[in-house]
């Protein structure tokens, strides 16, 4: 809810300390290399959106003569070249597709959705995924509206690449949570065309199917921790008979499997009818 970019920024980085600490001290595997990896990504997309919130505070001092981070205030700053504006668009996308994350700027989630606790995969596929989406709706297309007009057609490509790109890595995983890290990615990817198809059906679609996403996603993680904590169960292979064992979780795991892959009828289907409206009507 920030208005402040300054502020945004403060609370954008506090918000990364618990899932450091949860994958540290709980996580799987090679949980130090996990950490240090998210580490590196984060902070460099940090570093890039604070170097450019600087550059934006420093323009509008010398425009107007005063100090002001307020997004409204820096909205009307115009004595930014072109060529620095594509640069200072660079720098927050960067931060923001690194944490979606947008291809190519994605390896560091399929090993932390791997070895990270429950708690953690959840804060980062259902609230921090879906933060940067936002932050490009809330930021970077008010700050920026001629840049973002400019690179829509890059970035739908992205975007439709990425939907078919992580959509068939997700189908060539036998390990149960890389292979929803790959799906999410795939969906996160054509959320990301949708707020880049200039037009409201994208860009609402987009939006409702963030609250979608987060939902079903969120729940299956959450499903698929519980499973594996109860029965060390990690493998596709591993489901086989479970339905038996456990019909009312298993009830409830196709439920949330068919509202992530936007059966008619769940709360996914209209999100994602809107973003393909969207993005003919983008490019028809």
């Amino acid at each position: 809810l920030s208005l402040d970019v300054v502020l945004f920024y403060f609370f954008w980085e506090i918000m990364l300390l618990p899932v450091f600490l949860m994958i540290g001290q709980f996580g799987f595997g090679d949980k130090v290399f996990t950490t240090i990896k998210v580490t590196v990504y984060t902070m460099v997309g940090s570093l890039l959106m604070f170097v450019a919130i600087l550059y934006l505070g420093v323009a509008y001092h010398n425009e107007f003569g005063e100090w002001s981070f307020a997004y409204d205030k820096l909205m009307q700053i115009t004595t930014i070249d072109y060529n620095a504006k594509v640069w200072l668009f660079l720098a927050f996308l960067s931060a923001f597709a690194i944490k979606i994350p947008i291809f190519p700027l994605h390896t560091w989630i399929m090993e932390t959705y791997k070895n990270a606790p429950t708690g953690a995969v959840f804060l980062l596929s259902s609230i921090m995924a879906k933060l940067g989406v936002y932050a490009i709706v809330r930021f970077m297309i008010p700050i920026f509206p001629d840049i973002y007009v400019e690179f829509s057609t890059w970035f739908v490509t992205i975007g439709l690449f990425g939907l078919i790109y992580f959509g068939i890595a997700a189908l060539m995983q036998d390990d149960i949570k890389r292979m929803f890290a790959y799906s999410s990615a795939s969906h996160l990817s054509f959320i990301a065309a949708g707020i880049f198809s200039l037009n409201s059906y994208g860009i609402n679609g987009a939006l409702y199917l963030i609250i979608a996403h987060a939902i079903a996603t969120g729940a299956l993680f959450l499903l698929v921790g519980l499973m594996q904590e109860q029965t060390g169960f990690k493998t596709i292979k591993d489901l086989g008979g479970i339905a038996k064992k456990a019909p009312i979780f298993t009830f409830i795991f196709a439920v949330m499997l068919f509202a992530n892959v936007g059966l008619p009828g769940t709360n996914g289907f209209v999100s994602e009818l809107l973003i393909i409206f969207g993005i003919y009507e983008f490019s028809p």
